[in-house]
Parts: C-alpha cells; sequence; structure tokens
C-alpha cells in the first residue's frame, strides 16, 4: 500500500471516531474497550462526546491543516475510497479518547410481568450511571406477544380486578366511573345479555360501593351503536339496586360502531360538574367493546384532545385479539397508550365467566377504607 495513502487511511481512522463513525474495535490507552458503533451513536454518547470536543478543540486547531496537507496527497484511486469518510469530517474538530468518556452501566432486567393488554408479558431495566452508550427510553423495555399461548382468563381476571375494580393506584379516594358500552350490530343479542349480566354482578364488586355518601362511587352509563344514549348520569340515584335496574332494562340497538360519538358524549357531558361530576374524586371511563369503529366522529382524536384530560381511560376488548386495526385503535386511545388498561377476552361468554370467578373467590376483602377529610 502506498505509504501516504497508509497514513492518510489510519488518521481518517482515527478522526473518524470524532464523528462516531463505524470503527471494528478500538483499544484505548487504559486498555478499556470503546464502546461500538450503536452505542457511540446514542444520544447520551454524543452530548458526552461534545463536551470533550469543546475541551480539546484549541489543543489540536491545526488538525484541520494536516488533513487538508494530507489529502492533497494521496492519489485519485486513495480519493475515492476516502471520499464516504472524508466527506463526514468536520475538519474543526479534534481528536477524543474514548477513555474520557463515562461508559453507562445498566441494572439487570427485571421478572417477566404477567400477561397484559392483548397477551403481552413485558421487563424492564433502569440506567444506573448515564454516559457513553446509554441506551434510549425503547431500549429499556422488551414486550413479548404470548396471546396464542393463553389458554384461559385467569390472568385476565386478576388483572382487571387489581387494576380496575379495587382501584389500585389510588385506593383511598372515590372513584366517579363511567361505563361506555358498545351495542353495534356485531355483537349478538345474546352476547348483549351476557354483557348486561356480568356487569350487574360487576357494580357489586367495586371498591368502596355505590351510594350517595362523599366517600361512594358514582356511576354513568352509555350506551351506543348508531346513536349514543345517556342510560344513567352521576347526578342520578346511586344506589346499587337502581343501577342494576337501569342494566337490565338496557335493550340492543344493533347498528353502526360509533364510538367517537359515544367518547364526545363522555367528555361533554358525563364528565360535567352541571351533571354531578366531583372535583376531589379519580374518574375512570372503560369502554367495552367488540370491535373498531365506522362511523361519526374520530376517535383517536376526541379522546386524546378532550376525554383524557378528565379521565383515565380503559378498554375491556372482547374478541378483537385477532383484528390488528382493532387492537391499534383500542391502543391509541386508552391512558398512556398502556398495556395495563387492556382487558381481552376472546368472546362475551368469557366476560361473564370472569366476573363470576372473581365473584367467587374473593374469600377475601382486597379494597382498602375510603376515608375523606
Amino acid at each position: 500500500m502506498n505509504p501516504k495513502f497508509h497514513s492518510l487511511v489510519t488518521l481518517g481512522l482515527a478522526i473518524s471516531l470524532v464523528q462516531g463513525n463505524a470503527v471494528p474495535k478500538v483499544i484505548s490507552a487504559s486498555g478499556n474497550d470503546c464502546p461500538d458503533d450503536r452505542l457511540m451513536k446514542s444520544r447520551t454518547c454524543k452530548t458526552s462526546m461534545e463536551n470533550l470536543r469543546n475541551k480539546y478543540r484549541d489543543t489540536l486547531s491545526n488538525l484541520q491543516d494536516v488533513l487538508a496537507k494530507t489529502i492533497d496527497e494521496v492519489d485519485k484511486a486513495a480519493s475515492r475510497q476516502l471520499e464516504p469518510l472524508c466527506s463526514k469530517l468536520s475538519l474543526r474538530t479534534p481528536l477524543i479518547r474514548p477513555e474520557d468518556v463515562q461508559k453507562c452501566v445498566l441494572s439487570q432486567w427485571s421478572e417477566w410481568s404477567k400477561p397484559q393488554g392483548f397477551g403481552q408479558i413485558k421487563r424492564t431495566r433502569e440506567i444506573k450511571i448515564n454516559g457513553c452508550g446509554c441506551p434510549d427510553e425503547s431500549e429499556l423495555v422488551q414486550t413479548v406477544d404470548i396471546s396464542k399461548y393463553t389458554i384461559d382468563n385467569s390472568s385476565v381476571a386478576d388483572q382487571f380486578q387489581g387494576e380496575f375494580l379495587t382501584n389500585g393506584s389510588n385506593p383511598n379516594l372515590p372513584r366517579d366511573i363511567l361505563i361506555v358500552l358498545d351495542s353495534s350490530g356485531s355483537i349478538f343479542d345474546k352476547d348483549f345479555e351476557l354483557m348486561k349480566d356480568g356487569l350487574e354482578i360487576m357494580i357489586d364488586l367495586f371498591c368502596g360501593g355505590f351510594g350517595p355518601d362523599k366517600s361512594n362511587n358514582r356511576m354513568a352509563i352509555i350506551q351506543f351503536a348508531t346513536n349514543v344514549t345517556i342510560i344513567h348520569e352521576f347526578s342520578d340515584n346511586q344506589d346499587p339496586r337502581t343501577l342494576k335496574e337501569k342494566v337490565r332494562k338496557l335493550r340492543h340497538y344493533a347498528g353502526n360502531t360509533c364510538t367517537g360519538d359515544a367518547m364526545d358524549v363522555a367528555a361533554r357531558d358525563i364528565f360535567n360538574s352541571v351533571n354531578g361530576m366531583r372535583d376531589y374524586t379519580v374518574k375512570d371511563t372503560l369502554l367495552v367493546t367488540d370491535g373498531q369503529s365506522n362511523c361519526g366522529i374520530d376517535l383517536h382524536y376526541t379522546v386524546s384532545t378532550f376525554l383524557q384530560k378528565k379521565s383515565k381511560v380503559w378498554a375491556l376488548g372482547v374478541g378483537l385479539a385477532t383484528s390488528p386495526a382493532a387492537k391499534k385503535e383500542v391502543e391509541s386511545v386508552v391512558t398512556d397508550r398502556n398495556a395495563k388498561h387492556i382487558f381481552s377476552l376472546a368472546q362475551f361468554t368469557d366476560f361473564k365467566a370472569m366476573i363470576d370467578n372473581i365473584k367467587s373467590r374473593s374469600t377475601t376483602d382486597p379494597c382498602q377504607k375510603i376515608e375523606l377529610q
């Protein structure tokens, strides 16, 4: 190899470290390994490198002239080979020593979670020491879909009871709870009756119960298909017997699935102090649906712009796991796009069975007493 060309390649590869260009592996003077190309391009590493560039800029200011003169001396073949490298170099950027950059330290992975949402399990890790090579937030979480291997609904029942019925995140506060029921034509009459049966039993399973006291929960109900109907408001009678009677009297609408319209009514009319919403409560909305919206106003826009500013949004999806479009829609509207806010069941018989299961196995009270000052 041409000695001049060899010198240029050596210098060019060394300087490429400054810009984060790919190098196979570099051993620093201290013997520590420099992070590989993927790590060198992480945002935290770039920040650290920029700080060091500023530190050494004055002492290596002649680097531009040295590199410029060397490039002029190479033959055309060498220039063509080096063009991709040289075009990416900033000639005023000094050489940085890899050992001067603090390396990233990560924790071990956590245990895998129980299945959530549409049958996903998750584990996480944390950044213990922020430095060169630290990954983006997306690389601190691993998610695996195991829905095709799920053989029963026990994990969904655990999640539904622990997250939604007991209000695990705010156990000492009363709640204003809205149930939004899909009554579209894709749901058979017998399945709609199963939905009603499950909801009627579920009324007795909420921690804090329902009633007129400040420490009681309140429930509102919306039913929708092509049109939206407010069945019960927070300002209406909250005696559990009245709530159950309202549920028993529900009739299947059939028609389209205008979910966006229902969520718009929820945001504008239900979560409104004029209609009984209280300012000191936890607000929760549970959407029970079997399919993707196909009419009315945009669901995602309505929920993200209006409803989520007033209420946490949950979804109980029945038969959605086999529909990628319906899954994506539900995932886009629940609070924080978090799988723990999604409960997925294969059919409406599973919903009724899940509620019966939770009721029968509740041998100990999982609720904490609500005490308002």
